[in-house]
């Protein structure tokens, strides 16, 4: 994961409305009114650069003071340097995520994308109060769920956000956007974290030996930094937006779940150890399911169960979840990834720890 330094973004801001800190993972924003321009901070990615795979984007926030007809945008990607309003005048490809108050003084968090017909989705919130989100994107569908923890594992209640846009791939990513026209509400508040998921995805375009339909063995070198975004971080997942393929992630207390067919089997706690590489070899067929850490077999919940994968014509995604969604986000390394629609020898699956056997998919 790539978290952003607002110190590196290009900064306008000609009414001295925002400042940020040295560390550059914070701004501070003061009495931002609807009718400032030319107010924002963002980074040019390049044309394209947040492109056809599934974005994701973590940041946080909140508003402090505000009065009736106010706002903040703390993050928007875009194809344009242009204010809220401009893009929706314009129809500029793009997305928007702020803080509203509205004329009549009630607080929300509203996303909103400059489509034709300006697609919003939106939640009531509390002043004062420090909210997390996840941003992701599959397609033209945008979804941004809500948090109140910073451990993203506390959804708010109605925060499970999304809207559709006719653009899937954008150039422009603002930590702060002005709301660009209309009134002299003012807001204050902070912005903060912005980071990007992105760099974690990667994404095999399906057939039909990856489908797995008869079981097979799935090995993954890895080095988590914790259990990702929403303590679920897919190592791989191959899904289709229900429960019929397969997946294996770190979740809980550093444990490995691996689920197939829609039942899940998980390893009892701390089988890994954070920030260091780990061996984990999952195996599941018709007999039932086994795990083995660093070449050392492991209890599994529903060890027995024979469920195997459905017939899922999907992409493997490695480092991310496959229907998308906030969570599901892999957070630290991982090396080779070797599948094999079959079970393997006990001396294959030796070969593997020892570093002999290599990537395969058999």
């Amino acid at each position: 994961m790539a978290l952003q330094d607002y110190n590196t973004y290009t900064e306008q801001d000609p009414n001295g409305r925002l400042v940020i800190n040295g560390a550059g993972d914070q701004i501070t924003i003061t009495n931002l009114l609807r009718s400032d321009t030319t107010t924002w901070i963002y980074k040019d990615f390049g044309v394209g650069f947040f492109g056809d795979l599934p974005l994701g984007i973590n940041f946080e926030g909140e508003e402090s003071s505000s009065t009736a007809s106010s706002s903040i945008h703390i993050c928007a990607i875009s194809n344009n340097i242009a204010g809220f309003q401009t893009h929706l005048d314009n129809t500029f490809d793009s997305y928007h995520c702020f803080f509203n108050k509205s004329a009549g003084g009630a607080l929300f968090f509203q996303v909103q994308s400059s489509t034709a017909g300006f697609p919003t989705d939106s939640v009531g919130i509390s002043t004062s109060t420090r909210y997390y989100f996840t941003l992701t994107r599959s397609g033209t569908t945008v979804l941004v769920d809500t948090f109140t923890d910073a451990n993203r594992t506390v959804p708010l209640a109605g925060g499970d956000l999304s809207v559709t846009s006719s653009a899937t791939a954008f150039r422009y990513l603002y930590a702060i956007n002005n709301y660009d026209t209309g009134g002299n509400g003012a807001m204050s508040g902070i912005a903060a974290n912005l980071e990007l998921l992105q760099d974690t995805h990667v994404v095999i375009v399906d057939s039909q030996d990856l489908r797995m339909v008869n079981g097979g063995t799935i090995a993954v070198q890895m080095s988590p930094d914790s259990t990702g975004s929403g303590a679920e971080g897919r190592l791989i997942d191959k899904d289709d937006g229900g429960t019929d393929g397969y997946a294996v992630m770190v979740t809980g207390t550093n444990q490995i779940q691996l689920s197939v067919g829609g039942v899940d089997s998980i390893t009892g706690n701390n089988v890994y150890t954070d920030s260091e590489y780990t061996l984990v070899v999952a195996e599941f067929t018709a007999d039932g399911r086994r795990m083995w850490i660093n070449n050392v077999e492991v209890s599994l919940t529903n060890s027995t169960d024979s469920t195997l994968p459905g017939d899922v014509a999907g992409s493997v995604f490695i480092g991310a979840r496959a229907s998308g969604g906030a969570a599901g986000g892999f957070d630290g390394q991982l090396d080779e990834i070797p599948m094999w629609n079959r079970k393997l020898t006990d001396i294959e699956r030796e070969s593997i720890y020892n570093g002999n056997l290599g990537m395969a998919i058999i």
